[in-house]
């Protein structure tokens, strides 16, 4: 629920199409991205490989454009932002291919920051519960780790309109100027 707020708001704002990935769902071409941290994100099935294929590294199991599934994940957790407007060139070390941004949002108090062991874990075995071989383990942790380098920018989705309003406007500056 909290995904589909954001997506209504920043449509809203920037009166561009956002979507919400959801399991099953093709993984759009974005040029930026909106990660909504929730208990369980870092190693539910959908995020790490969607994340991996829109940054398009090699060796993930799956292909551009392939729909994911997967028995234990269908929780709403990243919305991406397509944009028709020309790539930016990236200026924060959260970026991986020139053309895509993240925003990260707190908006969920479950949230719990992975401790270095988590990626350290990763990086060594990749995340075989949720389907990332060894192989592709380095290229995750490193993600990993400079996604949470960055500011997570606080969302209270059960606040009022204007709050919302306000927050979502962070958001969309966060997602502007990098």
């Amino acid at each position: 629920a909290v995904c589909h707020v954001i997506q209504s708001l920043i449509m809203r704002e920037l009166m561009e199409a956002a979507v919400v990935i959801m399991e099953g769902d093709k993984v759009p071409h974005a040029h930026h991205m909106i990660v909504v941290l929730s208990k369980g994100l870092l190693i539910e099935h959908l995020f790490p490989n969607v994340l991996l294929e829109v940054l398009g590294f090699a060796g993930t199991s799956t292909t551009p454009g392939q729909s994911l599934s997967a028995s234990n994940a269908s929780r709403h957790n990243f919305i991406g932002r397509l944009s028709s407007s020309s790539p930016r060139t990236p200026t924060m070390s959260t970026q991986f291919r020139p053309y895509v941004h993240f925003a990260l949002v707190h908006a969920d108090s479950s949230f719990e920051f992975p401790a270095p062991e988590f990626v350290a874990r990763v990086e060594r075995e990749g995340l075989p519960e949720a389907g990332i071989v060894s192989d592709d383990g380095p290229m995750l942790a490193k993600v990993y780790r400079t996604l949470m380098k960055a500011l997570a920018i606080p969302l209270n989705a059960l606040g009022s309109g204007h709050s919302l309003q306000r927050e979502s406007s962070v958001v969309r500056t966060r997602l502007m100027h990098q």
